[in-house]
């Protein structure tokens, strides 16, 4: 599955924009959106790339839950609680090169051997207490 090229807007706070369910070899790339809840969220997947992304939503910019392998880089996240929640037994994941107004959390311990290095947010990188490999994270 790719989406490519992409422009949505939601009303204030809907849920979701844009969900990832029980897929692999996914692509998600150069999607703008505004105004839900959670702008991307993969949930039970494994293998996919969200690229160069520019969101503004309420809660969560993107959100791996129990999803694995997926790498996901330079995407802009304005304007949420949490840039990028890992979350639910999400393992090997890579995440560089990601801007967004506020933290990056892995939620809880379940998560293991995820990357993540060279993002740049205004709030702080919580791991979780996980053995996350993390490195050159900018907090402005």
């Amino acid at each position: 599955m790719t989406l490519r090229d992409f422009r949505y807007s939601r009303a204030a706070f809907s849920s979701f924009s844009i969900q990832v369910r029980d897929s692999a070899n996914f692509l998600i790339f150069n999607v703008h959106g505004t105004g839900a809840s959670h702008g991307i969220e993969v949930k039970d997947s494994t293998k996919g790339r969200v690229i160069g992304n520019d969101l503004a939503t309420g809660d969560i910019g993107i959100e791996l839950d129990g999803s694995s392998f997926i790498i996901v880089v330079d995407n802009q996240i304005d304007g949420t609680f949490m840039t990028i929640r890992i979350t639910n037994n999400s393992d090997f994941n890579t995440i560089i090169g990601n801007r967004g107004t506020n933290l990056m959390r892995i939620v809880d311990g379940t998560c293991n051997k995820n990357i993540v290095v060279g993002n740049m947010m205004n709030g702080a990188f919580d791991d979780g207490g996980t053995n996350t490999e993390k490195a050159h994270n900018v907090q402005y």
